[in-house]
């Protein structure tokens, strides 16, 4: 009978901090990933870091570390390293800077760009040798990773908390133009929703200048950034007259119904 030897972890104890501890619902924020490995005798280190977002990040810029040799701090452009999914990232550290037990005790700091929508965002991280795919790869553990920095936590905190649960409607143009040409054919509504507790009802309806509804979109919605697209026409085939139409959505929640309105010309 054979037995499935499992892997020993990568590093013994690997604590990590996010910096701020607190930023704007829907905007982009400058993070800074605080990483401090520690080695076990014989370990053979990792050369990769995994960071879960909430949402695709908007970048990953700078990995800042000591060289092995010089121990000096050095800042490597990892924009073009990282690779980017919609729920995280992935950065491989060059070989001449693979972590290692000499390494160890040496911070390691990732500098990336990401928005939130709820209080209390966990951004986990792991670290794993991309040469050793069968290894379980070693999740960081919330704690003091950057003595300067007094988070001691991977959650992110709203600077705003309360308020509407939806933000400015975004339009991908003022005017409508369905006419066949490839351009403007179709209006994108963008919108985000921030804090809720679960997925919730949301309406986007178009309504001609008497308040008559001529288009109606229904979703079920949680906190983070969506799309719906308007066609001109009736939800149907037929198009719309030309003309001023507005366009409001509704968010409801346990507590309210939140309501945005915006406007789009229809020419054609």
């Amino acid at each position: 009978m054979e037995f499935e030897v499992s892997q020993p972890p990568l590093v013994n104890t690997a604590w990590a901090e996010i910096s701020p501890v607190e930023a704007t619902p829907r905007e982009a924020t400058r993070f800074c990933y605080s990483i401090l490995p520690e080695f076990e005798i014989g370990d053979s280190g990792f050369d990769s870091i995994e960071i879960a977002t909430p949402v695709r990040a908007v970048s990953v810029d700078t990995l800042i570390l000591s060289d092995p040799v010089t121990q000096e701090r050095i800042e490597i452009d990892v924009r073009d390293i990282a690779t980017i999914s919609d729920d995280g990232f992935v950065i491989q550290i060059p070989a001449e800077y693979r972590r290692t037990e000499e390494t160890a005790g040496e911070p390691i700091e990732v500098i990336f760009r990401a928005t939130i929508f709820t209080f209390g965002t966990h951004f986990s991280g792991r670290v794993f040798d991309s040469t050793r795919p069968w290894e379980v790869r070693q999740r960081l553990t919330a704690g003091d990773a950057d003595p300067s920095v007094e988070s001691n936590r991977l959650t992110v905190g709203l600077s705003e908390i309360g308020g509407k649960s939806v933000g400015e409607l975004q339009l991908s143009s003022a005017v409508l133009t369905p006419n066949g040409d490839g351009t403007n054919d179709e209006l994108t509504i963008s919108y985000a929703l921030v804090n809720l507790a679960g997925s919730v009802p949301v309406t986007v309806g178009v309504f001609d200048l008497s308040g008559r509804q001529v288009a109606l979109m229904t979703s079920d919605r949680a906190s983070g950034s969506f799309t719906e697209t308007w066609d001109g026409t009736d939800g149907g085939t037929k198009l719309m007259p030309p003309g001023i139409y507005l366009i409001r959505m509704d968010v409801t929640t346990d507590k309210s119904t939140d309501t945005v309105l915006s406007s789009v010309a229809l020419a054609y």
